[in-house]
């Protein structure tokens, strides 16, 4: 308890006992709600999720005007690679979700093949168990001296560490013993 006004000192508020983040201009924000639909919508929410006064928006990679960008896979390839050459020495806030976006497609494959476990680990699990390795194999794992295999290594990675998961669960679920009623 603080010694005057009989409410706890929580370090939260002032001497005048303001709320802190009102004095720093800070507004609190809602969670959202996991996206139920596509991981496209992934992008959208963090963006949704950085209105404050410190957010920086992500660096653009490609203009939409950019012929080259639009050539092929290997543009879109070294933009990966540069997106997470950023994500690893920049803000990883402002380049989470470009690394994402720039996998939309290979993520919405990659979560056709990956199944729920109910009652532990149902679908939205997975999806943010993947979207979680994915960026954590970006940071982490070596990265291939070719761009264009890194799409793959990075998928392969993270859908490895989600399927060990999946397993270890599947695998605890078969060695308990169920509960009769009888017992109790």
């Amino acid at each position: 308890m603080g010694r005057l006004g009989g409410r706890p000192d929580d370090g939260q508020t002032t001497v005048g006992r303001r709320g802190i983040s009102s004095v720093l201009g800070i507004t609190q924000q809602r969670r959202k709600p996991m996206p139920t639909s596509s991981i496209a919508t992934v992008q959208e929410e963090v963006s949704d999720d950085r209105t404050g006064p410190a957010s920086v928006p992500p660096p653009r990679l490609l203009s939409p005007t950019d012929d080259r960008a639009i050539a092929g896979d290997r543009s879109l390839a070294l933009a990966l690679a540069r997106a997470v050459q950023a994500y690893r020495v920049g803000c990883r806030s402002s380049w989470a979700p470009v690394v994402l976006t720039l996998m939309v497609p290979a993520l919405d494959n990659r979560l056709r093949h990956l199944h729920p476990v109910p009652p532990a680990i149902g679908s939205d699990d997975i999806r943010q168990q993947l979207l979680m390795e994915v960026l954590e194999a970006a940071v982490c794992m070596p990265l291939p001296e070719d761009p264009l295999v890194l799409e793959r290594a990075i998928i392969r990675r993270a859908s490895q560490a989600v399927s060990r998961r999946l397993g270890r669960e599947l695998r605890r679920q078969d060695s308990q013993v169920p509960v009769l009623d009888e017992e109790i």
